[in-house]
């Protein structure tokens, strides 16, 4: 029997260094989509509102959620410095989660969840073997 067809998932060993990628892909164009909303659907000032109950300096806090998400995103997606990105994803996840929580129960921080896990993934993998980041420097950074 020819053995070509009867690897059984081993096989996928070799598409390994596409996790990174997908996971930047996926991420990226979340946490930009995130970005994007706070700023054109609900506005700046409609997520510091939401945002009041929880923290002090509301609007602060917005803009600085939607500036790390928006450059977040678009680094995630260029693979460029994704160790170093993921920080301020992860930290703005975990209060994400935290008010998520407080706010609406355990169920509403599902999303947040998903997103602190695979910007955790990232952080711990690194940008992968397809990105700027191993193109322009040789290495991830």
């Amino acid at each position: 029997m020819d053995q070509s067809h009867n690897c059984g998932l081993s096989c996928l060993e070799q598409y390994n260094g596409f996790a990174p990628l997908v996971l930047r892909i996926i991420l990226g164009i979340v946490f930009l989509t995130a970005a994007y909303n706070k700023i054109f659907v609900y506005g700046a000032q409609g997520f510091a509102a939401g945002l009041s109950a929880f923290m002090p300096l509301p609007l602060f806090f917005a803009w600085l959620v939607i500036i790390v998400e928006a450059v977040g995103g678009l680094f995630l997606l260029l693979g460029l410095w994704v160790r170093w990105v993921s920080v301020p994803l992860i930290v703005t996840m975990i209060v994400a989660v935290g008010t998520h929580i407080a706010g609406e129960g355990f169920a509403s921080s599902f999303a947040a969840l998903l997103a602190l896990g695979c910007a955790l993934a990232l952080f711990i993998l690194g940008a992968g073997k397809w990105s700027l980041e191993r193109a322009a420097f040789g290495k991830e950074c």
